[in-house]
Formats: C-alpha cells, sequence, structure tokens
C-alpha cells in the first residue's frame, strides 16, 4: 500500500507541475514532459468541451449522410466514365466491412435513381447537397469549438469551398487509384531486383496508412476556421492513423469473437458492429484535433492550467492593454490586430486573449470582422469613436456583462448592516468610475 500511495503521489506531483517545468532537463526527458503535458491537455479539453457527446452526434449524422455523399462522388465520376474508381474506393475504405460496402454502393445507386425520379428532378440533388452539406458544416462547428473560434465562415465563401471539394474530391479518387495501379505496375516489374523489389512492396503496403496521414492533415489544417500551422498538426494526424489501424485491426480480428452474435442477428449484425465503428472513429478524430490544439497552443496552457483563477482586476487591466494596442493602430491608419498579433505583442495565453476579445465584442467596444489580410482569422477595431471609450465606461460594460442583483435574485443578506455597507460601497465605486471617465484609454 505504501509503494502504491508514494506512486500516486509521485504521478499527481509529475502531473500538477513536473511535466510543466523543463529547468536543467536534456532535450529527451524535456520532450517527454511536452509530450505528456500536450496529451493531458487534450484529454482534460476533450472531457471538459464535451467531445463524447459531439462524437456520438458526429457519428449518427455521418451514418444518415454517407449514402447521399456517395452517391454524388458516384454521380460526379460516372459523367466522365469512371464510376468504377469510386466502387472500388469504398470497398477499400470498408474493406473490413465487405457487407456496408456493398449495401452503401446498392443504396447510393438506388438514391441516384430515385433522386432522378422527382417531378422536379432538381429537388432530388438540392436534398442531396443539403444532407452533405449539413454534415459538413457540423464537422466544421465542432473543429471550430476545439479551437475556440466562434465566428462560421461566410455564406459565399462556405458554399464556394464546400461545393469545389465535393466535385474535386472525386477527381483526386481518380488519380489516387491510377497511381496507385501504376504504383502496383511498377512493383511487379521490379520483383527481380534483390533490394528495388522488397522496397517497392514496402512502399505499396504503408501506401494507405501514408494516405490516411495526409487525408487528417488535411482535415486538421483547414476545416477550422482559423490559422493552423501544418507542422503542428503532422503528429497527430500520425497518430490517428495509427490508431485507426489499430482499429481496423481490432474490428477484423473481433469478429472472430463475435461468431456467435452473427449467426444470432444474421446479416442484421454488421449495422451495429458498423455504427459502433463509426463512434470509435469520431473519437480518434476529434481527440487527435483537440490534440493538434493543444500542441499548436503549449506555451499557453502551460500557463492556461490556472487562467481561471486570474483575478477580475488583472482581466482589467489585460482588457486596458488589449484596446490601447487596437486603438492606437486605428487611429494610426495602421491594419487592424487579430489575436495572434495581439499574443505576439503582449505575449498574453491566446486563450484569455480571444475570451476577453470576445468579451469586449459583446460590449459592444470592439467589432470582429474578416478582413483581406486573414480570411482564415477575425480581426478587431472600434465599434465606435475611440474618443468616447474611457477607462471607466471600459470596466462598466465589461461588468454589465455579468451584472446580476440582489434584486434580480430576488433575494437579501438578511443582514441590514451589510447591505448598508455594500450599498455605501456600491456608491463609492460609482463615484470613483465617474472620476475615472476623465481618462481616455488612448
Amino acid at each position: 500500500m505504501a509503494k502504491i500511495k508514494k506512486f500516486r503521489d509521485y504521478v499527481s506531483v509529475f502531473i500538477g507541475k513536473g511535466m510543466w517545468v523543463n529547468d536543467h532537463d536534456n532535450w529527451f526527458v524535456r520532450l517527454v514532459k511536452r509530450g505528456c503535458s500536450q496529451l493531458y491537455t487534450a484529454g482534460r479539453l476533450f472531457i471538459k468541451k464535451e467531445l463524447i457527446d459531439y462524437a456520438t452526434s458526429l457519428a449518427f449524422s455521418t451514418i444518415f449522410a454517407i449514402v447521399p455523399m456517395v452517391a454524388l462522388l458516384f454521380a460526379i465520376a460516372q459523367g466522365f466514365g469512371f464510376g468504377n474508381y469510386i466502387e472500388s474506393s469504398v470497398r477499400d475504405v470498408f474493406s473490413s466491412q465487405p457487407q456496408i460496402a456493398e449495401e452503401i454502393l446498392n443504396l447510393s445507386k438506388s438514391y441516384l435513381t430515385n433522386a432522378q425520379g422527382y417531378v422536379v428532378i432538381g429537388f432530388g440533388i438540392i436534398l442531396m447537397l443539403y444532407s452533405i452539406t449539413m454534415l459538413i458544416r457540423n464537422v466544421e462547428h465542432v473543429f471550430n469549438m476545439i479551437w475556440d473560434v466562434e465566428s462560421y465562415r461566410p455564406l459565399k465563401r462556405m458554399l464556394t469551398e464546400y461545393v469545389a471539394m465535393l466535385f474535386i474530391l472525386p477527381i483526386l479518387i481518380i488519380i489516387i487509384s491510377g497511381i496507385n495501379i501504376f504504383s502496383y505496375n511498377v512493383a511487379n516489374s521490379l520483383q527481380g531486383y534483390e533490394m528495388l523489389g522488397p522496397m517497392a512492396k514496402f512502399l505499396i503496403q504503408i501506401s494507405p496508412f501514408l494516405f490516411m496521414t495526409v487525408v487528417f492533415i488535411c482535415m486538421y489544417v483547414l476545416i477550422p476556421n482559423t490559422r493552423v500551422r501544418v507542422s503542428t498538426a503532422i503528429l497527430p494526424a500520425i497518430l490517428a492513423s495509427l490508431f485507426m489501424s489499430a482499429l481496423q485491426y481490432i474490428y477484423v480480428h473481433g469478429q472472430i469473437l463475435l461468431s456467435s452474435y452473427n449467426r444470432i442477428y444474421g446479416s442484421l449484425a454488421a449495422l451495429p458492429l458498423f455504427m459502433l465503428w463509426m463512434l470509435f472513429v469520431w473519437y480518434i478524430i476529434l481527440f487527435f484535433a483537440q490534440y493538434n490544439y493543444a500542441s499548436q497552443n503549449h506555451e499557453d496552457f502551460m500557463f492556461n492550467l490556472q487562467s481561471s483563477h486570474v483575478s477580475h482586476r488583472y482581466r482589467m487591466r489585460m482588457s486596458a492593454v488589449i484596446l490601447k494596442m487596437i486603438f492606437k493602430r486605428f487611429a494610426n491608419g495602421e491594419s487592424p490586430m487579430t489575436a495572434f498579433d495581439i499574443k505576439k505583442a503582449t505575449n498574453y495565453p491566446i486563450s484569455i486573449i480571444k475570451e476577453l476579445l470576445t468579451q469586449l465584442c459583446r460590449a459592444n467596444i470592439l467589432s470582429e470582422n474578416i478582413t483581406a489580410k486573414s480570411e482564415d482569422e477575425s480581426t478587431y477595431q472600434p465599434a465606435e469613436d475611440i474618443a468616447r471609450i474611457s477607462l471607466a465606461e471600459m470596466i462598466k460594460r465589461m461588468e454589465d456583462l455579468h451584472d446580476v442583483t440582489m434584486s434580480d435574485l430576488q433575494c437579501e443578506t438578511g443582514d441590514k448592516d451589510i447591505d448598508t455597507i455594500l450599498t455605501d460601497f456600491d456608491a463609492c465605486y460609482q463615484q470613483f468610475l465617474t472620476e475615472m471617465g476623465k481618462k481616455k484609454i488612448y
């Protein structure tokens, strides 16, 4: 028991402080500590943001939208005469679930037939595009929440990018299928060579893993409506691909253990297993998306572990500093600032900066917009004449966002002396803010 308690205390100290301090450590220890702190942060945020529930929602949304999506890809590819490539790609993706693959293909073809049979032919296509767009929209919403982004892409840009993606995707599948066929032919022609033959065979074997990694990198970089560095998305994408490969292995070999289950339910057994597989797929995708966020903002989270303990006084100070920089840029006719610009100038944690910027926008002191400077990141500028915003006005508006009085709660302290003291304090505080109203932020 003593050893268990000692180990538990060591783990508690390591999580609370040890893995966040890198003083006098060699490069390997620092790397291990950084990895542990990032995984811990990702796991903590994964639970805090209730991503398990969002993964469940996305799993069911994907199941409902997968048939229209495959139908659309099949229709586009068939228009170019390459529908067979889409069929082979679907079978490759669901290689561990051949029954599901055949059902998806059959339902997709039936979906296209029914869509063409509507009195208004365009209605079937619109319904198909709507179900796919809503799935992508929901995925973007969850990724934005992971990255603490509250603004969506503009409607025009969203429609342009989504439609372009839907039409480019089948072309990419066709190109990749052609590359695979070419690679297999090259590998077969090199079998007689002692070194090149095994090397080509190995590259062919890992090509699905590499392709999956590239897909995850594209997802983690392109879906969030903010700037995500490719360098920080590589490791999460590789880890996500490893876990996906492990999931496929477990799924294939796990069906042997469920042979009695298959005998009872027959072909119906494939559906709940497919739903369970899809659920774990989204667990993996969202967890490593959160890990990507923790990796890119690692230095901020070294402080953010205690960000909830930042006092109201220091939050007001930070808000004033942020406003002064934004007002100064505006008065000098310079381009507006982004959250990352403010982080570089102040070294404040990005999570607190975004929280304060959101509150300043809600207080109608700042306005958020997207400019040509950065299509993927919001910029901030004054919402009204900067001469009207004093330090006292800023404090008053920020506090009014959460201003709940005792009368609002319909209760009293029950102590007249305390009520009198608090009333006098409020009067003095309001008088102080009135005097401070003469001091401008910029």
